[in-house]
Order: structure tokens, then sequence, then C-alpha cells
């Protein structure tokens, strides 16, 4: 059985996929390639690039769960996530495709959590960054780093509005 935690952070990754689907709903392929995160200058991502991270983070949880099911206290892999904008091509990648791939996988990564057996909860390891982690942090960091990038689509939308003018 799910503690409360667990099951919120199940729902969350389900809720937060829908808010980024509903963020979208009126964004061009255009928009979504042109427009960068005003924090970071030229360097920054795209929409689209945001949106493939976020399709490729789906591997990491899932790379997680296997490791923390068969290691002990395994050592989460660094990963690149620059590298891979580049190397992934994401700012040629298709929005919509991009979106139905993630919204596809999340639904499995949450059956993913959701069958797992209780001693598969107990589970832990160490996170590159955050040192000791355990499965329920696993899941946790989903729905966290969604919204964290959430937010970053929202200033790179907002970016496009002060930049044709509309502010309303």
């Amino acid at each position: 059985m799910l503690t409360k935690v667990q099951l919120r952070a199940i729902v969350l990754m389900g809720k937060s996929v829908k808010l980024l689907q509903n963020l979208l709903l009126n964004v061009s392929q255009a928009d979504a390639t042109t427009f960068r995160d005003p924090n970071d200058g030229d360097k920054g991502w795209t929409v689209l690039e945001v949106v493939c991270h976020l399709c490729d983070f789906e591997e990491v949880g899932r790379l997680r769960i296997k490791m923390l099911r068969e290691e002990e206290n395994p050592r989460f892999p660094m990963w690149d996530h620059d590298v891979l904008v580049t190397e992934k091509a994401y700012n040629q990648q298709d929005l919509n495709e991009v979106l139905q791939t993630l919204l596809k996988s999340r639904k499995a990564l949450q059956e993913s959590f959701t069958t797992l057996p209780a001693e598969a909860w107990e589970g832990s390891g160490v996170h590159p960054e955050y040192g000791d982690y355990t499965m329920t942090d696993v899941a946790l960091q989903v729905g966290w780093h969604d919204v964290n990038h959430l937010e970053q689509i929202t200033r790179i939308l907002n970016e496009r509005k002060s930049e044709s003018g509309n502010d309303h």
C-alpha cells in the first residue's frame, strides 16, 4: 500500500504534465523554437528544448527505479542535459510529437511507481547532487522537476509576449 506522500507524488506527476499540456495549447512550433529563457541569454533553452529535456528525464526516472530495485545503495550517474540538447537536436523536433511522447511516457512512469511492491519503496541510493536518495525521493523529484521547468516555460512565453508587444 502506498503512503500518502508516495500517492501524492504519483498524482503530482500526472497533474504537472497536464498543466504542461494546457500551457502549450496555443504555442506554435515557431514560438517553441524561437524564444529562449531570458535568464540565460543566447544559451537559454527554447520551450521545445525544455519539453524534450522533460521527455529525456523520464528515462532518468526509469533508470533510477531499475537501479534501486536491482542494486544495493546504487550511485546514480550524472548526466549532462546541456549536451543532449545538441546531440539530440531538440530544437529540430516537433513540439506536438514530443509532448505526446511525454504524456504517454508519463503514464507508464506513473504505472511503474504505482505497481512497485512495498519493499521496493524501501530502496535507497546516492544522488550525485543530493546524497542519500530513496524511491520516494525519485517519485517526488519527477513532479518537482516538472514544476521547475513549467516555471521556466512560463518565463519563456512571457518573453514572447513582451517581444511581440502583446502584454495582455
